[in-house]
């Protein structure tokens, strides 16, 4: 177990997380990207919190996005996301490029 903890500590992706990405990824609505966030939020990673907001805001038409803002599952997502870039050292430019994106579009 404390060589899986050094792992992700690393920000090395284990199964689950790779996993949880190819469903974040194949979603095709907005709703299916919050069903995966309200079922598995808890197991995401860094990348996978970044990969929700990224589907959220390519899926959202511009009408879509004040509802999805409102919704209690994206206040979760953003909350942690948010938490998560205060905190973390190990995300690559090329992630919080992708996390400002998705918050733009989003309007968040």
């Amino acid at each position: 177990a404390a060589r899986v903890s050094a792992a992700v500590a690393r920000g090395v992706p284990e199964k689950l997380h790779l996993q949880l990405n190819r469903q974040l990824v194949g979603a095709k609505s907005v709703e299916k990207v919050l069903e995966l966030v309200d079922e598995r939020l808890q197991d995401f990673n860094d990348v996978n919190q970044i990969t929700a907001m990224h589907r959220l805001a390519t899926l959202a038409s511009s009408p879509r996005r004040p509802a999805v803002r409102r919704d209690a599952r994206f206040k979760r997502l953003s909350s942690r996301l948010a938490e998560m870039l205060r905190h973390s050292e190990e995300l690559s430019p090329q992630d919080l490029s992708n996390a400002a994106w998705a918050l733009t579009k989003l309007g968040v």
